[in-house]
């Protein structure tokens, strides 16, 4: 039991935003279905909340790895420039002669 509220704990943590979001939009949606149709139904506007949760589960992760993204991509540009600098290091002093 203690194990399953430490879960539980952890994924309010980290969803609480989504979980929120998505319920309000559930409840327009649903709201907006009623007037619409003019009756109670039960249709897709029901998947908001789990469509919400997918969206904030891959938001999270692409949080969580960002930061490793940005700096692989930095040492990348970094390692670029070094590279086109030896080129053109290398160059110039292959054409040094002809001066």
């Amino acid at each position: 039991m203690r194990r399953f509220r430490k879960k539980v704990r952890r994924f309010v943590r980290l969803y609480w935003f989504w979980v929120s979001l998505g319920l309000v939009l559930t409840k327009v949606s649903v709201e907006a279905a009623y007037i619409e149709r003019g009756y109670k139904a039960y249709g897709g506007e029901w998947l908001v909340l789990p469509v919400v949760m997918i969206v904030g589960y891959f938001v999270n992760e692409a949080r969580m790895y960002l930061p490793d993204f940005i700096e692989e991509w930095r040492e990348e540009k970094a390692y670029e420039r070094r590279v086109t600098e030896n080129r053109r290091r290398v160059q110039r002093e292959r054409n040094s002669h002809l001066r």
